[in-house]
């Protein structure tokens, strides 16, 4: 007769989960409770785990009960922390592509010289107000934001062209407002809107 305490059933982590998780940890940098080093580690942590009890290891010695972050509501936004996400995109002589899961600042610029930017909102992590400064160089930058977002277009096209092909939708209240200025200097900016 085996003394060993039988296997623990796991239960893997959802992506819901996994957001939930994301977010305390974005609330408690802000909070002070992790610096920026702890969090892109426990964020790393969340990002690589297959089961639950490895994303509430990354939420160790913050207090946080597990209720918060295994049952998230499917309904609600997945906004960025406030001063948490990516904040620039630069492509000299290149390209750099941001897309699926993955958390915007607030105030993002995004500068492309003789290369290409492609910035999809559509499973990214958004406030409620979200502003992209767009600077095409001899370059691109396309954006493709969420179908229920507000956008704003305020760019101006010199020997270039900058696009707000993203018809106007219909925001839900939820919704994000995603503000695009800049300019396109012998370049392009494009803006489109999910699906196309």
């Amino acid at each position: 007769m085996s003394t060993e305490p039988a296997p623990v059933d796991r239960v893997r982590a959802s992506t819901a989960e996994k957001n939930a998780a994301e977010k305390i940890l974005g609330e408690s940098l802000a909070e002070g409770m992790l610096d920026v080093r702890e969090y892109d580690e426990r964020v790393a942590e969340v990002w690589k785990a297959t089961y639950r009890d490895e994303v509430g290891h990354s939420l160790r010695e913050l207090a946080v009960p597990a209720s918060r972050w295994t049952a998230p509501q499917a309904q609600q936004p997945n906004p960025a922390p406030a001063g948490v996400g990516s904040t620039t995109s630069l492509a000299f002589f290149g390209g750099v592509s941001r897309k699926g899961e993955w958390a915007i600042a607030s105030n993002h610029s995004a500068l492309s010289a003789f290369g290409g930017i492609d910035l999809d909102l559509r499973d990214a992590a958004i406030g409620n107000s979200v502003t992209i400064n767009a600077y095409a160089i001899f370059g691109g930058v396309d954006i493709i934001v969420p179908r229920d977002a507000t956008v704003i277009c305020d760019g101006v096209g010199i020997f270039g062209g900058f696009d707000n092909k993203a018809a106007a939708a219909s925001p839900s209240p939820n919704a994000p407002t995603i503000h695009i200025r800049g300019l396109a200097l012998f370049g392009g900016v494009d803006i489109r809107r999910a699906p196309f």
